[in-house]
Formats: structure tokens, C-alpha cells, sequence
């Protein structure tokens, strides 16, 4: 599938699905994701005869920087790599807690190839400065994850409600189960609190439970830009519910919240936790710990002054950490500055 959008031209890999953020189906949906895109590329360049002047790669997925790196030789081009996610840290939450320390020798091959493409790449960038204690590049190029911030916002924040909202993949690597039954306990409580959920995933049962026993906890199933532009409207503060174990270091989630300025009730420690606290944006919570998520929301709905002054700051937080066309256009120089500088030697 292909399509032109300002100008560019886009084209469309087809993925084998997988169901689970961690396991086999995924690493083999990459690889076969790895091969078929490096086809099309030779297949487009045999077709328009334009070779490219420079080939940026994400990881994850890992098994894509191979296939780049055949191609940037093919064209005698520019290999950039964007560190979205650092792998394979993030399989060893799979491990029994005991056990995590033997993650390195689990996933050894894993490691190396994670270790050759951030040395071997001509350029490397990242959405958070944290992860270059394991990328270990002295030119490391940070850009964090961006976003067209949206407009026209309202900050009312009701005094007799809080009004909270997830949305994001409902997977095992997101704990709702803290989340949904410190709900039902703020509910049973007489808590006027209320709950909003949109996405999809295997815990998708789970949510659907909860939203069935209370008319509090809204479900809406995988939505369209519209209505996720709504659910974030129509709140006071979103939910990260993420462990620290997941080796993420600030989440599309809080980009988005803070975009749409939203307070954020946070689980996910290190460095969330800390812009959040630098710009006062958010509150934390033990993410795994349904008491904890419940005095937090407890704590919030009982200050509705004090959720205003974090919406306020999110938003603060977002224009200037956040905020796309200051990103990208900064990632787009960048890129254009090595490829001229390779095009000088």
C-alpha cells in the first residue's frame, strides 16, 4: 500500500500480527518485517532510479539495522539509527524477579546485535538522553517523542468530579488490574471518580468486567482520532499505569496527556517521574498496588486546585519538551547535516 501525503511518498510494509508486546510471534513478525522492507526498498529504487542519500532505522525492532546496513552499502549511504525503546532490557520483566539478573546471558544474542548497531551506525538518536547508559554514544542525538499539540483547550476542572482516562494497548506490560480495582474501591467509597478506557488487548476482558459492574468505568474499545481526541478533552488527568521493569522512559501516554493538558497519575518511575516532578504535572502511585492508586486519585479529587495547577503545567511541559514542529524539524537538520557532511568526504 502506497500514498502520497504533503508531498512525500509513503509506502506500507505489511507485518505479520502478533498478540503479545513480549514473545516469539513478535521476534519473527520483526524479522519477516526486516526482509520484506529491505525488498521493497531495492524493488523502489530499481523502479525510480533514486538511490537514497541516507536510511533511517528504528529499534525496536533490532532485526531492521541488518537489513539497513545492507542497504546503506548497496547505495553507499547513511545509516541513522533511532532509539525508540531499548531492547532486549524490556523481555527480562518476563523473568521471574529472582532471575532478572541472568538476563543478559538469556538474551545474549539479542544484546550483541543491540550493542553492534548502536556502534556501527554512521548516526544515533534517541527519545530520552537516559537510555545512552546503555546506547554509550558520546554523539548521541536526543529528540523526544513529539506531538501537533492540539488547540483550543478548556482547563474547567469540575470540583464535585475527577475525571480520569487511559488509553493505550491493554497488554501485559500495563498494570490495570491496580488500576480497575482501586476504582472499584474509590466507587464503593462514594468517590465521585470516574474512569475512561480506550484501546485494545488481551486484558480487554478484564476492563470490560469492570465497566459492566460500574456505570463509573467507561469502555470504548479501540477508537478513531475523533473519539480519542474526545475521551482526552473530557478529562482531568490520565493513568500511566506502566512498571519501571518495562525499561521505558517517557511513554507516548505522557506526551499525550501533557499535550491535551492532563494531570498524570503515574506508576512508571525514573525518568517520567522526574519531568513530571520538575514541571509539577503529575502525582505518583505504586503502580502495582490498588490502595495506592486510590489515595492518589482520592488525594486529587479532594484538591480540584491543585489538579488544575498540574493540567496547567502539563500543558507547560509539553510546549516545551514535546511540542512536534520544534522536534522534527530539529531531527530533519540533523540528518540533513550528516548526509551533507558524508557527501563532502
Amino acid at each position: 500500500m502506497s500514498y502520497c501525503h504533503n508531498g512525500i511518498d509513503v509506502r506500507l510494509v505489511s507485518t505479520v500480527p502478533y498478540y503479545r508486546n513480549i514473545g516469539w510471534r513478535r521476534l519473527w513478525s520483526h524479522r519477516q518485517f526486516a526482509r520484506d522492507w529491505q525488498r521493497l526498498a531495492v524493488a523502489d529504487v530499481a523502479n525510480t532510479k533514486q538511490k537514497p542519500d541516507v536510511i533511517v532505522c528504528s529499534t525496536p525492532p533490532v532485526s531492521l539495522f541488518s537489513a539497513g546496513e545492507r542497504l546503506a552499502k548497496r547505495f553507499n549511504a547513511q545509516l541513522l539509527l533511532d532509539v525508540q525503546d531499548v531492547w532486549p532490557e524490556t523481555f527480562y520483566r518476563v523473568l521471574p524477579r529472582c532471575c532478572r539478573w541472568l538476563g543478559k546471558q538469556l538474551f545474549m544474542p539479542l544484546h550483541d546485535k543491540a550493542q553492534q548497531a548502536y556502534q556501527r551506525a554512521d548516526g544515533v538518536s534517541s527519545v530520552s538522553e537516559a537510555y545512552n547508559t546503555i546506547i554509550k554514544r558520546d554523539d548521541l542525538k536526543v529528540f523526544p517523542l513529539g506531538m501537533k499539540l492540539p488547540e483550543n483547550l478548556g482547563y474547567e476542572t469540575k470540583s464535585d468530579v475527577l475525571r480520569l482516562c487511559y488509553v493505550g494497548n491493554l497488554g501485559s506490560g500495563y498494570c490495570l488490574e491496580a488500576v480497575l480495582s482501586g476504582m472499584e474501591q474509590l466507587i464503593k467509597n462514594k468517590k465521585n471518580v470516574q474512569l475512561t478506557v480506550a484501546g485494545d488487548g488481551p486484558k480487554r476482558g478484564l476492563v470490560e468486567k469492570y465497566a459492566t459492574q460500574y456505570p463509573q468505568i467507561t469502555y470504548q474499545g479501540f477508537v478513531g482520532c475523533d473519539e480519542l481526541d474526545a475521551v482526552l478533552r473530557n478529562s482531568d488527568a490520565g493513568v500511566v499505569p506502566m512498571k519501571t521493569s518495562s525499561g521505558v522512559s517517557i511513554p507516548n501516554k505522557i506526551v499525550d496527556y501533557a499535550g491535551y493538558g492532563l494531570a498524570v497519575l503515574n506508576g512508571l518511575e525514573g525518568a517520567s517521574e522526574k519531568v513530571l516532578s520538575e514541571y509539577d504535572a503529575g502525582v505518583m502511585y505504586q503502580v502495582e498496588v490498588s490502595q495506592s492508586f486510590a489515595d492518589a486519585a482520592a488525594r486529587m479529587l479532594d484538591n480540584p486546585s491543585w489538579v488544575l495547577r498540574m493540567r496547567r503545567n502539563a500543558r507547560k511541559l509539553a510546549e516545551e519538551k514535546f511540542d512536534a514542529e520544534k522536534i522534527y524539524p530539529a531531527f530533519a537538520q540533523w540528518i540533513n547535516a550528516l548526509t551533507q557532511r558524508h557527501k563532502s568526504i
